[in-house]
């Protein structure tokens, strides 16, 4: 079962289905309402992904390195907390999601951080490949 309040991308997964000779085997439902809202809370759990983003945004919000390797260790941690915190996000449109909604930062601070923890990570990463001899 798949369900996706944003049909764009129905199409690739229609012909996803069609390369993989499923599409005999798929049915497609469409449900509207009176209130999207009340949908969305019937499907997903915003509650529990809400925490799950708030969590990630106070674990890591103003963590720091202070060397190619805290930086590699620190880089692996915020990877492994955001597939968690991702899987748990169902991705919905803005229109469908509260105003204060924590996921907007969660996503920018793991971009930010990701990036700026990037070129230490990857310098500690590629030491041990080094010829001692240089």
């Amino acid at each position: 079962m798949w369900i996706a309040a944003d049909a764009g991308g129905v199409a690739a997964l229609k012909d996803l289905l069609r390369e993989q000779g499923l599409a005999p085997h798929a049915t497609w439902l469409v449900a509207r309402g009176e209130d999207d809202g009340e949908i969305v809370a019937r499907a997903w759990d915003l509650t529990a992904v809400r925490a799950a983003h708030e969590e990630f945004v106070g674990r890591f919000g103003a963590v720091r390195a202070d060397s190619d390797e805290a930086a590699f260790v620190l880089r692996t941690r915020l990877v492994h907390a955001w597939r968690g915190t991702f899987e748990r996000d169902p991705r919905l449109p803005r229109q469908l999601l509260p105003p204060d909604w924590p996921g907007f930062a969660s996503i920018k601070l793991f971009i930010d951080t990701w990036r700026g923890l990037r070129v230490p990570a990857d310098r500690h990463w590629r030491r041990p490949a080094r010829d001692p001899r240089a």
